[in-house]
């Protein structure tokens, strides 16, 4: 989780943070990053840090928090590794993953990044990264699998760890 920590351990003062959860959460695994989401909600956090669960359509949050300046989304990531392998992806990668890692949405999340930035001015401006998770099961249910929850766990510590780290938690 080395980018996690350098991007987030680099925040700027009164920097705007948005931490996105995206999944489907009627298909097991594939329902990762609003797990995570839904949990870090539960920290009390300063109104320039939000936490959305935003469902499979990460565009319908553009008009909502347009005025972010640093993104994190969470989601399921087909990566080919085992289940439960955290990815990390700084913008440009993410702007430039190809069919072998990709999302297990309609529109995968660097097609939505690249719409994103190229209609809005202000989502242009705005460093976006993924946290990926492998999943292992992406079938109807609503639990996560042991070892998807495991990672996801570890996401929520480390991400509560570093905000409180910057005294991002009140």
């Amino acid at each position: 989780m080395k980018n996690l920590v350098s991007s987030l351990l680099t925040l700027e003062k009164e920097e705007k943070i948005l931490i996105v959860g995206l999944g489907n959460t009627i298909l097991k695994d594939e329902g990762v990053g609003v797990y995570i989401a839904k949990k870090l909600s539960s920290l009390k956090l300063p109104t320039r840090v939000k936490i959305v669960e935003c469902g499979t359509d990460l565009l319908r949050i553009m008009n909502h928090y347009s005025q972010q300046e640093k993104v994190i989304i969470i989601d399921a990531v087909r990566g080919g590794k085992e289940p439960g392998t955290i990815y990390q992806f700084d913008e440009e990668e993410l702007l430039n993953i190809r069919a072998q890692t990709r999302s297990v949405h309609q529109i995968s999340v660097s097609s939505s990044i690249k719409l994103l930035k190229k209609l809005s001015s202000s989502w242009s401006k705005a460093r976006v990264m993924l946290i990926g998770i492998e999943p292992k099961i992406i079938d109807y249910g609503n639990d996560l699998s042991p070892e998807i929850k495991i990672s996801a766990d570890r996401i929520i510590r480390k991400i509560h760890d570093i905000l409180q780290k910057n005294n991002l938690l009140v």
